[in-house]
């Protein structure tokens, strides 16, 4: 897992120890029972949390089994928010999230492919969701800006 945890040494709150620590706080166990439970000593998860060095890969099969993680989000995110493995998606809010995209698409008079409005979509479905709004005002500035220089 070297080449996803090194951003956390040089950017503290980064990747894979980020995430560890999001899935302990979630847990609502301390550090010493979270990493016990996992099968680790308490020492070597806090190196991992810390993001001063990185966890085996058996670690993304111990937190799938006791915490049910999704071992990819674990790695690549995104976001802080705890991925469970198999877990549903908010069919609701993906929706909400497609009809606000293609209605700001068409207030500004433009007309994305399909696979353009669905990867606008899952850009602001994959974000935080407190953020959703702002980023669909973003997008909503962005469409405009394009319509004015001539994009179709």
């Amino acid at each position: 897992m070297r080449n996803t945890n090194t951003a956390t040494v040089n950017e503290p709150g980064e990747g894979v120890a980020r995430r560890l620590m999001a899935v302990r706080q979630q847990s609502g166990l301390n550090q010493s029972a979270f990493a016990a439970r996992l099968g680790f000593a308490r020492r070597t998860y806090l190196g991992w949390e810390r993001g001063e060095s990185d966890p085996p890969i058996w670690l993304l099969d111990a937190l799938h089994r006791e915490f049910g993680i999704d071992p990819h989000w674990l790695l690549h995110g995104p976001g802080d928010r705890p991925r469970q493995y198999g877990a549903g998606l908010d069919w609701d809010r993906f929706s909400r999230i497609l009809t606000a995209v293609e209605g700001e698409a068409r207030a500004a008079g433009l007309a994305p492919r399909p696979e353009q409005i669905c990867e606008l979509t899952r850009a602001i479905f994959e974000g935080a969701p407190a953020e959703e709004e702002r980023e669909i005002e973003r997008l909503a500035l962005t469409f405009k800006m394009m319509k004015t220089r001539g994009h179709r």
